[in-house]
């Protein structure tokens, strides 16, 4: 009787989800990231840091030109004002995390481009296109200045420059970085955007940026 011939076969390494990456690279003791990727070097995260602080400064100094018609309290800028203080306070943080892991001597010795190391992967370009997106958002929403004013029997709808230029700003980042369906991005977005105003406006009677 002939004996059946034995076959091997050889397994291919099937790729790990992102999320067994993350459980992995925390049962070692470490976290890779969001993409799984090696961590973030001192150079990158001083960058990152002084982008962001000027972004903070730009904000603030923007909230500051807005009229505050009544009191600080209801100033339209009162809300960009602390946005962009959170902004300085975070980078702040992030450049003092990145100091203590390497000098600033060396870190400038070994960055001679400080915007290259962002252009060199996704993760970093997808960084600078968040930065400039912020940029552009503070600008629009200081230059650009309307209101439209719906009255109903109960109460006055207001659709004004800041739903205008966040609700398209915002479903930009979340279509980039959520990466979901546009028209969940630009729901959630409106959602955000609408509530907020509504919170401000109406319950803590804060004027927003542009008209009010």
């Amino acid at each position: 009787m002939l004996a059946r011939p034995v076959s091997f076969r050889i397994m291919a390494d099937t790729p790990k989800s992102r999320l067994q990456t993350d459980v992995d690279s925390l049962a070692d003791g470490k976290f890779t990231g969001e993409e799984g990727g090696a961590s973030v070097s001192p150079g990158k995260d001083l960058a990152a840091a002084a982008l962001v602080c000027v972004i903070g400064i730009a904000a603030m100094g923007l909230a500051l030109d807005l009229d505050a018609p009544a009191s600080l309290h209801t100033a339209p800028g009162l809300l960009p004002f602390i946005t962009g203080l959170c902004l300085v306070i975070m980078a702040a943080g992030l450049a003092r995390k990145a100091l203590k892991r390497m000098p600033l001597r060396e870190i400038l010795s070994t960055a001679s481009n400080p915007i290259g190391p962002f252009l060199a992967d996704v993760e970093g370009r997808r960084t600078l296109i968040l930065m400039a997106l912020l940029l552009a958002y503070v600008v629009l929403t200081d230059l650009i200045s309307f209101e439209i004013r719906m009255p109903a029997g109960f109460y006055t709808f207001r659709f004004s420059s800041y739903e205008a230029v966040s609700i398209p700003v915002i479903a930009l980042i979340l279509k980039i970085f959520w990466r979901a369906r546009t028209i969940a991005c630009i729901a959630v977005a409106a959602g955000m955007v609408i509530a907020l105003a509504w919170v401000f406006r109406d319950g803590f009677e804060i004027l927003l940026p542009g008209p009010g």
